[in-house]
């Protein structure tokens, strides 16, 4: 039950379309940048069918790099990149974020610059060919494997209860049916019965644990995430930079 609740939940694919009236260097690049990223997906389209494109739910979200975008990128001053979208802040901050780290990068080289486009565009090659490479090690995601176990712990202690209140309704059953006082007839102390009712209750719950959390770890692969099933994750970082 936690298993299919959890299921069918995969990882969403922004779908970005590109409008290129540019047709610039640097314009070019960025696209290029942006077909890098992942869970990004990036299709060139037409001016005229952006409307339709966005209605019809078929691009999240559609660019439009207007013409002299590269020249104002040179000069240090971008001009705006229209971003047209009916998604909310999930989507256009995802993108925007992106484009602002790369697009600033290039307008501070353009400053530095200050109108030497020979300068430019050798600090510019010197950017894009950077003399250091970046190792990326990326770290399983826990969020949705804790979900799946809390829920199947939570559907444990609903299980739990309910096994419990039918036992307890045992002792009822047996006082309705007069097997209780017959029982107190022979030496069986009352003390004795209700103990050992809770006893048998006590060892039923406990089997239900442990077969439970056994299914999780070795017929499921649910990692409890408890002290009595430590996980076997090796610790590491989150990334690594080797320069040359």
């Amino acid at each position: 039950m936690s298993l299919f609740a959890a299921g069918g939940n995969p990882v969403k694919e922004v779908r970005i379309g590109i409008v290129n009236e540019d047709q610039g260097r640097i314009t070019d690049d960025t696209i290029r940048f942006l077909k890098s990223l992942d869970h990004l997906s990036v299709k060139s389209v037409k001016l005229s069918a952006v409307d339709e494109q966005i209605t019809s739910q078929k691009m999240d979200g559609v660019l439009i790099f207007r013409q002299g975008f590269s020249e104002s990128v040179q000069h240090g001053q971008p001009r705006p990149i229209e971003l047209v979208s009916l998604k909310g802040t999930e989507i256009t901050m995802f993108i925007k974020s992106y484009l602002h780290e790369y697009i600033d990068h290039l307008a501070i080289l353009g400053r530095l610059a200050n109108g030497d486009r020979d300068l430019f565009w050798k600090m510019y090659e010197r950017y894009q060919q950077a003399p250091f490479r970046l190792s990326v090690h990326s770290l399983p995601d826990t969020a949705k494997q804790k979900g799946v176990t809390y829920q199947t712990i939570g559907y444990l202690v609903m299980i739990m209860l309910m096994s419990a209140g039918n036992l307890t309704e045992i002792i009822i059953k047996e006082k309705e049916e007069r097997t209780y006082s017959r029982l107190l007839t022979t030496p069986i102390q009352a003390r004795t019965y209700v103990l050992s009712n809770i006893v048998v209750n006590l060892l039923i719950l406990t089997a239900q644990i442990i077969v439970t959390i056994v299914a999780m770890k070795n017929i499921f692969h649910i990692d409890p995430n408890s002290h009595f099933a430590p996980s076997q994750r090796k610790s590491g970082g989150f990334f690594r930079s080797d320069v040359e």
